[in-house]
């Protein structure tokens, strides 16, 4: 190739890549990508298309960095006005995974690092789901944030970073309608302000650190509240509850999402969420305020196969996606984990399998918080 022809294309590279910024629907508008990183030994690889996501129909890849340490990179979702958020689960075997950082290259792409632990909280190859969400494109059901300071000094209260945070439920987009408490040792509270309707769907991960922590949502509510020169609001909290890898309550960083009739980060997107609230029940429907699907008016189920292991029903989902991912956080029972197992088309729905143990490896009934997000329409 001449240098001619060599600058010419990347001219029209660099200009293709600015149109796919600013038309409707770019990464601008907000987006989502996701991968399902299987082959946990392999140097480098491109994930199976089913299971890996880009709006823009480039190829994410995941980079093994050393033993339960990845890369993976989301070319062209990424916005430099937005931090965006990042939600992992561990998948398959009785392992944690979280993300311990994620940051933009050349403006646009987004890249993930990712540690997982053995049962053991040592660095151990593992398979892993990884969920990217910008909220930029606005609306009105769709909020995250970064907590990255664990331990804010007395009185306790503080907002996150700026760029870490998104609240579409607030019209001025004031960053004090999104903030923290911490309650104790590893015990925090989550306030977001401006949503109305009690729906939602919850998300909350440790990430941050080269040690096995996590966290749970402990609970969560839609409320009215008296606020200092606002008067009466409504909004949701939620309360999250982090360990260390013995179980013991310790201060983490954690990120967390909330969205509200919606697949998170894409109002285009298939999906469906659901809040699985009895553990021990032989069935479980989730409360209409709690589960959400695109593709049906119908609540989703579970079904409670055994100690710690759950299937969820996503109605009318099979045949609606070409690409899909699931994202779990158990609800707060001391030192429980939740984990996707498998999820797979059975007649018309689509079927999640969920997995809860404690920090030994031992499976536990536990309630839990699912995601699950399939490609834009």
């Amino acid at each position: 190739m001449t240098r001619r022809k060599s600058a010419t294309l990347q001219i029209a590279l660099t200009f293709a890549t600015w149109l796919a910024l600013v038309a409707p629907g770019g990464a601008f508008a907000g987006e989502i990508a996701f991968v399902w990183a299987n082959e946990p030994t392999r140097s480098s690889y491109v994930p199976a298309s089913r299971y890996s996501y880009n709006p823009y129909g480039l190829t994410n890849t995941v980079r093994r960095l050393s033993r339960g340490r990845y890369h993976v990179k989301l070319p062209a979702v990424g916005n430099r006005f937005h931090g965006g958020n990042v939600q992992v689960s561990a998948y398959g075997t009785k392992h944690r995974c979280k993300a311990t950082w994620w940051s933009l290259s050349a403006n646009v792409d987004v890249n993930l690092w990712i540690r997982c632990f053995d049962e053991d909280g040592h660095l151990a190859d593992r398979r892993f789901t990884a969920l990217y969400q910008d909220g930029s494109e606005g609306g009105h059901d769709l909020a995250y944030g970064m907590i990255d300071d664990p331990s804010p000094p007395p009185p306790g209260s503080r907002e996150p970073s700026r760029h870490t945070v998104h609240n579409a439920g607030d019209a001025d987009a004031t960053l004090s309608d999104f903030w923290y408490q911490r309650l104790g040792t590893g015990r925090y509270r989550v306030f977001i302000s401006d949503f109305a309707s009690p729906e939602r769907g919850w998300m909350a991960m440790a990430y941050g650190g080269d040690h096995a922590s996590h966290c749970n949502i402990a609970d969560q509510a839609h409320e009215s509240a008296w606020v200092h020169d606002e008067g009466w609001i409504e909004r949701m909290t939620a309360a999250v509850h982090c360990y260390d890898r013995d179980g013991r309550p310790a201060d983490s960083k954690f990120t967390i999402s909330m969205a509200q009739g919606r697949s998170p980060g894409s109002s285009r997107a298939i999906g469906a969420y659901m809040h699985m609230a009895n553990a021990t029940a032989p069935t479980f429907t989730a409360h209409p305020n709690e589960s959400w699907n695109s593709e049906s008016p119908l609540t989703n189920f579970s079904v409670r196969e055994g100690p710690g292991e759950y299937d969820v029903y996503l109605w009318a989902m099979a045949g609606r996606w070409a690409r899909s991912t699931a994202v779990v956080v158990a609800e707060d029972r001391g030192d429980t984990t939740c984990s996707i197992g498998h999820w797979r088309n059975s007649g018309s729905f689509t079927l999640v399998r969920v997995r809860c143990h404690d920090s030994f490896g031992r499976d536990r009934d536990s309630e839990f918080h699912l995601t699950f997000v399939g490609n834009e329409r």
